[in-house]
């Protein structure tokens, strides 16, 4: 199923199925959404309160399709807390990787923007860096997060 978002920054459509958030990401534009369930609506609930109120809530269930590397990625980009940014090289520590090509290709590919934080990753000298959606919605995400461009 899918379903589509407006946030200030920009458009997002979402799929999920009856039990989980598959996927996430801005688009350019939107589109009817299908009949919308509990993941749904648990999904727009925590778009609204990340955009709006700037809290962010309990994630609804994610169901992600990767490779084993790429699932270690994710699950130590959901460590990088809300307002701070790491390096790629910090966040090759902490999946003990030096393969910051690779880490780069698995941020890239992430399946859930803004959910999984891969726009807290910025380059060692604390320039941005990429971002798969573009800098520009990159700088609005952490600037909506008040970020301190402190790399850890």
């Amino acid at each position: 199923m899918i379903a589509y978002y407006r946030s200030k920054i920009g458009n997002i459509c979402f799929t999920y199925n009856d039990y989980a958030l598959l996927t996430l990401g801005f688009i350019d534009e939107i589109k009817q959404s299908d009949k919308e369930n509990t993941i749904a609506k648990m999904t727009k609930e925590w778009l609204d309160a990340y955009f709006n109120e700037g809290i962010v809530k309990e994630l609804p269930p994610l169901e992600l399709d990767v490779t084993p590397f790429q699932k270690r990625v994710y699950e130590a980009l959901m460590k990088v807390v809300k307002g701070k940014v790491i390096s790629y090289k910090t966040l090759g520590g902490m999946i003990a990787s030096k393969g910051y090509r690779a880490i780069g290709q698995a941020l890239n590919k992430n399946p859930i923007a803004i959910m999984i934080p891969c726009h807290r990753i910025v380059n060692e000298n604390g320039g941005l860096g990429g971002y798969a959606y573009g800098v520009k919605i990159k700088k609005a995400l952490l600037d909506i997060e008040s970020y301190e461009m402190q790399v850890v």
